[in-house]
């Protein structure tokens, strides 16, 4: 289906070229049965397939037809420009229906007779309920470009800068798609697989409770992770699974073993032991993976390389086996209690957990045991240094060691803690079930901002990159951020980080942005400064407001340009804080929340000047900028010779937009040749709105040219 009336179709065996009978730009297609299918596009068209051959049906319209949706085979809805919806009953004729706007609709679809959804600009959702059409509050402004609704009470919406939205039966509500790119279409077979696709080749998918983050390349159980670089990190799990990340991407590795592995460690870019069960130790060269004999049949359940001639394994009743650069050899731990982990901070210290509360600490030469202070499971530990450890356990337990002594931390979370990780004294990462994440600061454990609600079995970090993995293939990637003077209810998120993004700084400055425009004047902005790079990442910002917000609020973006702000919006919240969220961040500077979208003619900064060229003629150049063009269609230039004179036209034709239907700003110029020496000029600027209406500038005089 598509240009010149194409429609191809599908037997079961092979794809054959119908004789749709139009050459009209065929848009979308719809299918209740067998014998009838309903296809839509330009000027209106629409073609009805019978079971044997695809006929004409009258519209009643000439508008674009950009999407249809049959929830039975009496019953059709199709959607096109300027608000149209067509609707076709009993089977027989297409009727008018009143869609109660008149913004350009993109798509439709109903999962029932009594349920349709149609989407469009402006964050346009209309709702059919069997009788009439009315509006939702979408909470965007975001064209939306598709929607599919597997149930009357779960639907997706996707459109411009990876914007998702979704319907639970009673309201929509911002995902984090993880994307900035231009979501196009949006498909959903079941309630917990959906699939968005959209520019330079994204897809998203949902799986009942996220869209992805990084992409695994597996959906094995991932246990265990260890970072050597910014551009070396594996991951090991289920069935010998290794995935290994090169600083942009997850690729598979070849394990040479299909028994479950339990953690890695690596030295270096060239050096992993990965190890798990019956003793299962394999080795990474910088190449491949090999295995190691590990001289033992008792599960390992992690390990840890403080160089590449000591390692430090451990496992099941007790055992210990240690690597000394060429084999591992059994070490003596004085316990028969399961371990679960092992951290070393140096050649001659190293501590290892398990159950019952057990810490034992290697000086070097032998294995001795600590006092921990608790009886509970102790499943991950991570050393920073040799005066700091972290252990980690049952109901969000955090023990703490100070060189001398083991303490209990206050974590902030009673849910399970499997796997920590301390890239330095003040950078601790400990995950948890329901993908819980808490973070240390070199005095307290603060809560991360919940990325996804799988288990996390593993972290680790390097410098300020860390990656953390768990059930279904989920690897996650954290960056570490220094807030000064934040309030509460912010919240930054970054997902799909290549790696290179090595931290954030985020500053807020309790006064008005000096180039905010009224509706930005809230008495709060703040900047943000990436370190390591300024792509490369998408993110959520959420920002605490000043004001009650509602669903005209706004995230926005300074551009650096005279008053011009990007600016969206695509959730907020007035308990416990007032905020407002942003999806699809990609860059940083200086943001604000803001009450509303600037709008074009309060942004409107027009200038003029004069200037004599070198051949003696005279022009006058003006000059404006727009901070957002979501309801404008264009300009008109004015020019009088009296400030309450009359004013004549410049441009023949409007000037067209460049960002129509998006709260982008721009800058524009135009030349004004018709001028004479001596004279004032006076200028103003009309602003046209897509509803018809005009907004104008303030009037600009020009001084006399010489």
């Amino acid at each position: 289906m598509g240009d010149n009336g194409v429609i191809l179709s599908w037997d079961g065996t092979n794809w054959t070229t119908d004789i749709s009978g139009t050459t009209a730009y065929l848009l979308d297609v719809a299918c209740p049965s067998t014998t009838l299918c309903k296809a839509v596009g330009g000027n209106g068209i629409i073609r009805s397939w019978n079971g044997v051959i695809w006929s004409a049906d009258n519209s009643g319209t000439t508008s674009y037809l950009n999407g249809v949706a049959c929830p039975s085979t009496t019953l059709c809805k199709t959607v096109g420009a300027s608000g149209v919806i067509r609707s076709w009953t009993s089977g027989t004729n297409w009727s008018s229906n009143n869609s109660g706007t008149t913004s350009y609709l993109n798509g439709v679809a109903c999962p029932s007779t009594t349920l349709c959804k149609a989407v469009g600009t402006q964050g346009t959702i209309r709702s059919w309920d069997g009788s009439n059409w009315s509006a939702n509050n979408s909470g965007v402004t975001t064209t939306l470009s598709s929607v599919a609704c597997p149930l009357t009470n779960l639907c997706k919406t996707v459109g411009a800068s990876g914007v998702i939205r979704s319907w639970d039966g009673s309201n929509w509500s911002a995902n984090t798609s993880n994307t900035a790119n231009y979501l196009y279409g949006v498909a959903c077979p079941a309630t917990n697989l959906c699939k968005a696709v959209g520019d330079l080749g994204t897809i998203v998918s949902w799986d009942g409770a996220n869209w992805s983050a990084d992409t695994s390349g597996t959906t094995n159980e991932l246990a265990g992770v260890a970072c050597a670089s910014t551009s070396l990190c594996e991951a090991v799990g289920e069935l010998g699974t290794i995935v290994s990340w090169d600083g942009a991407n997850w690729s598979a590795n070849t394990s040479n073993t299909a028994n479950y592995l339990y953690g890695v460690a690596c030295a270096s870019t060239s050096f992993c032991k990965a190890v798990g069960g019956l003793g299962t130790i394999v080795s990474w060269n910088g190449t491949s993976w090999s295995a190691d004999t590990s001289n033992t049949a008792d599960d390992l359940n992690g390990v840890a390389c403080s160089s590449t001639t000591l390692c430090k394994a451990v496992g099941g009743g007790g055992t210990v086996v240690s690597w000394d650069g060429s084999n591992w050899s059994a070490d003596t731990s004085g316990t028969t209690n399961y371990l679960f982990g092992v951290a070393c901070a140096s050649t001659s210290l190293c501590k290892a957990v398990g159950d019952g509360g057990t810490i034992l600490s290697w000086d070097g030469a032998n294995w001795s045991a600590d006092t921990s202070n608790t009886t509970r499971q102790l499943y991950g530990v991570a050393c920073a240094s040799t005066n700091l450890c972290k252990t980690v356990c049952e109901v969000g337990t955090i023990v703490s060691w100070d060189g001398s002594n083991w303490s209990a931390d206050t974590s902030g979370t009673t849910n399970y803690l499997f796997g920590v990780a301390c890239s330095s004294t003040s950078l601790c990462k400990a995950v948890g079930e329901v993908g819980t994440i808490v973070s240390w600061d070199g005095s307290n454990w603060g809560t991360d901002t919940l990325v996804t609600p799988n288990e996390l079995a593993g972290v680790a970090c390097l410098s300020t990159l860390c990656k953390a993995v768990g059930d279904g293939g989920t690897i996650l990637g954290m960056v570490a951020q220094m807030l000064n003077d934040i309030s509460t209810g912010f919240a930054l998120d970054i997902f799909n980080s290549t790696g290179c993004l090595t931290g954030i700084t985020v500053t807020e400055f309790a006064s008005n942005h000096p180039n905010a425009p009224v509706v930005l004047q809230t008495g709060r902005y703040w900047t943000i400064t990436p370190s390591g790079c300024t792509s490369g990442f998408s993110g959520t910002l959420t920002l605490p407001t000043t004001f009650t917000p509602d669903g005209n609020s706004t995230v926005c973006r300074y551009t650096g340009s005279g008053m011009i702000w990007n600016c969206a919006h695509n959730g907020f919240s007035t308990s416990p804080n007032n905020t407002v969220t942003r999806v699809g961040i990609t860059e940083f500077s200086d943001w604000a929340a803001g009450t509303s979208a600037p709008t074009a003619a309060a942004l409107t900064n027009l200038t003029a000047k004069a200037k004599t060229r070198e051949t003696g003629k005279r022009v006058v150049k003006v000059k404006w900028e727009t901070g957002n063009e979501l309801n404008v269609v264009g300009f008109n230039l004015y020019r009088a010779a009296k400030k309450n004179g009359t004013f004549k036209k410049l441009n023949a034709a409007l000037l067209a937009t460049k960002h129509p239907g998006e709260i982008v700003g721009a800058a524009y110029k135009l030349r004004d040749k018709k001028v004479r020496t001596a004279k004032p000029y006076f200028y103003k600027l009309e602003v046209i709105m897509t509803d018809g209406t005009s907004d104008w500038s303030d009037v600009v005089k020009v001084k006399p040219l010489k």
